[in-house]
């Protein structure tokens, strides 16, 4: 859900300031089929009947082919910050072998502690947290009330790159208009002799 509305904030803010969505197609992405690799190993462990142990290798593989999609287009604006918010939550996953939920978030979004917490929160990705967890502060600790979704820091960061890389993909009016004006100016400058040096 918080990628989804980054995604949504970021056309929307770049729509407003001139941007357009038929600006994308002048991007060439490298390996972007890694991006569907990535998405789809994500969510097979959700839709198939798999272990638990098979699940954990399916999550990570879909991290190093996110990671791999990432890398290849660290060209674009704001890719850097999602591979930031990508390695932050792959490096809480793999060392915990999944990602742990804080219960006080979990409490927080309106669960009742007469309720069984780890069965609210297992699935083949997530598990209530034991107190053994490394790392713990990068984990799903971030209650949103409202939509009683719990995020973790790294999906604040990823949400914030992939926010910054959609509105760049759309280039608004007055980022690439400075950006001219700065070729411009360069090329002026390099053009333009001191004046003592006219004969």
């Amino acid at each position: 859900m918080s990628l989804l509305v980054a995604i949504v904030v970021g056309a929307l803010a770049a729509l407003m300031l001139g941007g357009r969505v038929a600006n994308a197609a002048e991007v060439s992405f490298r390996f972007w089929w890694l991006l569907f690799v990535g998405v789809a190993l994500q969510a097979a462990p959700t839709l198939l009947d798999v272990s638990s142990d098979a699940a954990f290798v399916w999550v990570v593989g879909s991290y190093v082919a996110l990671g791999g999609f990432v890398v290849a287009n660290l060209r674009l604006v704001g890719m850097p910050i999602v591979l930031i918010g990508l390695a932050m939550n792959a490096l809480v996953i793999v060392a915990n072998h999944g990602m742990p939920v804080g219960v006080d978030a979990v409490l927080a979004v309106g669960a009742s502690p007469d309720e069984d917490l780890a069965a609210q929160v297992q699935d083949n990705k997530h598990h209530l947290e034991t107190g053994d967890e490394q790392f713990m502060f990068l984990g799903d600790i971030i209650p949103l009330r409202p939509t009683g979704e719990i995020l973790s820091f790294g999906d604040l960061v990823l949400a914030a790159g992939t926010g910054n890389v959609v509105f760049r993909l759309l280039k608004p009016a007055r980022v690439a208009r400075r950006g001219r004006d700065q070729v411009i100016d360069l090329r002026s400058t390099s053009t333009r002799q001191p004046a003592d040096t006219l004969v």
